[in-house]
């Protein structure tokens, strides 16, 4: 399974935003890391317990931020990661409860929606906080 190289692409700007997701994203390629050397179930589960839990802090300070910003995609921006939310935490339910779960395809899964939701959500307010940056800046003349 391939690793997620952390490019510029990824970059929102919001440097907070930025770190975060580097974060995310270590710990996708370290759940990936722990099921092509085959480490145990438990480990595994705890990688996607702690995953679960930084995902939840993200979105909260995300959605802080964008609420902070007055920034008009918030409803259905806090729906995509209400729904991610749910879809993971079903994942990591069933992998818990020994259900058939196939590891590669939640780290498949997560990367696309992270770095989908980085260029195309997250890339939003980070652009809605530069536009508020630009137009506080006061004028020279």
């Amino acid at each position: 399974m391939h690793k997620i190289a952390w490019s510029d692409e990824y970059c929102t700007g919001v440097e907070q935003i930025d770190h975060q997701h580097k974060k995310l994203v270590d710990m996708i390629n370290l759940l990936s890391m722990a099921i092509t050397y085959g480490k145990d179930k438990d480990a595994i589960g705890r990688i996607l317990d702690t995953l679960m839990e930084y995902t939840r802090y993200h979105f909260l300070e995300e959605e802080r931020l964008m609420l902070a910003l007055e920034f008009e995609g918030y409803s259905q921006h806090r729906r995509n990661h209400s729904a991610l939310i749910e879809q993971l935490s079903g994942l990591v339910y069933r992998w818990n409860q020994d259900r058939d779960v196939e590891c590669d395809a939640i780290v498949s899964f997560l990367k696309k929606w992270l770095l989908d939701h980085i260029q195309t959500e997250d890339i939003k307010i980070a652009e809605a906080e530069a536009s508020i940056a630009v137009s506080e800046t006061p004028s020279v003349g």
